[in-house]
C-alpha cells in the first residue's frame, strides 16, 4: 500500500510488517461537527483495509479533556471541567458507533498527568525547554530543522497571528509545555500549580505509547503547523529521531465554499444530522473527492449522497431478490473485488474506489436483465465486499418473512394470479426489495 507522506511531499509503499498509527483526537468541550470527522473516517477505512490484508495495526485515538476552552465552556454550562469533558467523551464515543468507526485505543490527558510532567523534566535536562515564573517553554532554536514539516521557515513566520505573542518567551516562536495557572483545573509540579500545554500532550502520548517512531501520524491539516511542527521538535530534541516516519493530512472541510469552523458559526453538529440523516450517507459524501483535497458541503450535496446510497441499496436489493426468486442462494460470503482494492492501497484513492463501485452497480442491472444468476451472485458478493470496506454495508433486509413473501410473489405470477401478484409487488416495492 502506498501512502502520501507531507514531510517528503512524496508517495511512499508501506512495507513495515505492523503499523502504528497516531490520530490526533478531539477537544471534549463539545459536540463534534462535520469537519472533525473526516479525519475519522479516512482512518476508518484505512484501518480497515489492514485488517483485511491483516497486518497488525495499533492505532492510538487520544481524548483531549483538558483546556482552556472547556474551561470556558464548563462555566457556560455550570459543571465541573471533568464531568462535562467526560460528558463530550461520552457523546463522542457515540458518534464513533453510530457512524460504523472501529474503535481504537483512547487514551485521555487527564489520566496521563504525571506522565507528562516526567516528559517535561526530559526536556528541560535535554536544555530544550526551560522556566520561567512557573511556566515551562520549549526552545525551538534547539531544533535546527524546526519548520521543515510545514515548510514554514521560522524567519517568515508572523508573530501574533499563528504564533502567541508572550514576553516571557527567549523566542517568539518558543511554545508553552506547563502552563501555571490559577484557573480551573490544575495539577501540582515541580515548577507550579498548572496544567500540560497542548502540543506536549500530544508528544508525551506517542512517546509513551509506541516509544522512538510511529509509522503513521494523522490528522487535519489545520494541525500542521504549529501542533505538529511542534510535536516533531519535542521528540527530536530527546531522540534525535522524528517521531513519526510519514505524516498523513485530511483536506478541509467547507460549507458553501467557507471554512467549517465553531468560531464562524457555520459548523453542523454530526448528532444533528444523525438524526434524519443515515450514517452511509455522511460516510459516503466524504468518498466523493480526494482525502487530501478540500471537500465542499451543501444541502445538494447532501440530496446527491441520498439518492447515491439508495440507489445502491436498492440494485443490490433487486439482485438478491432475483436470486431468491430464481432458486439461488444468496451471497453468504463476500468476494473481493482487486480493482477496489488497488485504488484503496494508492493513497486511498477514494475516487477512483467509488468509481468501481458504481461500476459494479452498473453490471449487477446488466446481469439482472440478462439473468445471469452466476455473474449476479459474483457481482453481489464483490459490492457487498467494496461496501464492507467503506464501512456502509447496507443492512440486509432479506429476512426469512422478506424471502417466503418475494417466493409467494413468484407463485402467483407463474399461476398467472397477477391482481394478488401485482399487490404482493407493490409490498415488495415499498419494503425496497425491488
Amino acid at each position: 500500500m502506498k501512502i502520501f507522506d507531507t514531510f517528503s511531499q512524496q508517495k511512499h509503499l508501506l512495507t513495515e510488517q505492523t503499523i502504528s498509527i497516531y490520530l490526533c483526537g478531539p477537544t471534549v468541550y463539545n459536540h463534534v461537527h462535520l469537519g472533525n470527522i473526516r479525519p475519522l473516517i479516512t482512518f476508518d477505512v484505512f484501518h480497515r483495509i489492514l485488517r483485511f490484508k491483516k497486518i497488525p495495526v495499533n492505532i492510538v485515538h487520544n481524548i483531549t479533556d483538558i483546556d482552556d476552552k472547556i474551561i470556558k465552556q464548563a462555566v457556560l454550562e455550570h459543571a465541573s471541567e471533568l464531568v462535562l469533558a467526560n460528558q463530550y467523551t461520552i457523546a463522542y464515543f457515540q458518534i464513533m458507533d453510530q457512524m460504523n468507526v472501529i474503535r481504537m485505543h483512547h487514551p485521555r490527558v487527564s489520566e496521563n498527568i504525571s506522565g507528562i510532567i516526567a516528559y517535561i523534566e526530559k526536556l528541560i535536562a535535554n536544555q530544550a525547554a526551560y522556566v520561567v515564573n512557573g511556566d515551562v517553554y520549549f526552545r525551538v532554536d534547539c531544533v535546527k530543522s524546526y519548520g521543515s514539516l510545514s515548510k514554514n521557515h521560522p524567519h517568515d513566520l508572523r508573530i501574533g497571528e499563528r504564533i502567541e505573542i508572550d514576553t516571557k518567551k527567549i523566542n517568539p516562536l518558543d511554545f508553552v509545555l506547563w502552563k501555571q495557572t490559577t484557573e480551573g483545573l490544575k495539577w501540582p509540579s515541580p515548577w507550579s500549580l498548572g496544567r500540560p500545554g497542548w502540543h506536549t500532550e500530544c508528544a508525551y502520548l506517542i512517546w509513551n505509547h509506541f516509544g522512538k517512531q510511529i509509522t503513521i501520524h494523522g490528522g487535519g491539516i489545520d494541525l500542521l503547523f504549529p501542533h505538529h511542527e511542534n510535536e516533531l521538535s519535542q521528540h527530536l530534541s530527546l531522540t534525535n529521531h522524528p517521531i513519526s516516519k510519514y505524516w498523513m493530512h485530511i483536506g478541509q472541510l467547507t460549507i458553501n465554499q467557507q471554512k467549517m469552523s465553531k468560531s464562524l458559526g457555520n459548523f453542523i453538529y454530526v448528532k444533528q444530522l444523525l438524526e434524519t440523516y443515515d450514517f452511509r450517507v455522511l460516510r459516503w459524501f466524504f468518498y466523493q473527492s480526494h482525502y487530501r483535497s478540500p471537500i465542499n458541503f451543501s444541502n445538494a450535496v447532501l440530496q446527491n449522497a441520498i439518492k447515491d446510497i439508495e440507489k445502491i441499496t436498492l440494485s443490490l436489493n433487486k439482485a438478491k431478490t432475483m436470486l431468491v426468486l430464481n432458486h439461488h442462494s444468496l451471497p453468504s460470503t463476500f468476494a473481493v473485488n482487486p480493482d477496489f482494492l488497488q485504488a484503496l492501497e494508492d493513497d486511498l484513492n477514494f475516487a477512483n474506489a467509488t468509481k468501481i463501485i458504481w461500476d459494479l452497480v452498473r453490471k449487477l442491472n446488466e446481469w439482472i436483465n440478462k439473468k445471469d444468476f452466476k455473474q449476479l451472485t459474483t457481482i453481489c458478493s464483490e459490492l457487498l465486499w467494496c461496501l464492507d470496506l467503506y464501512g456502509i454495508l447496507p443492512e440486509n433486509i432479506h429476512t426469512q418473512t422478506n424471502i417466503d413473501l418475494i417466493r409467494q410473489w413468484g407463485r402467483k405470477v407463474l399461476n398467472k394470479e397477477f391482481k394478488e401478484a401485482d399487490a404482493i409487488r407493490a409490498r415488495l416495492q415499498t419494503k425496497k426489495l425491488l
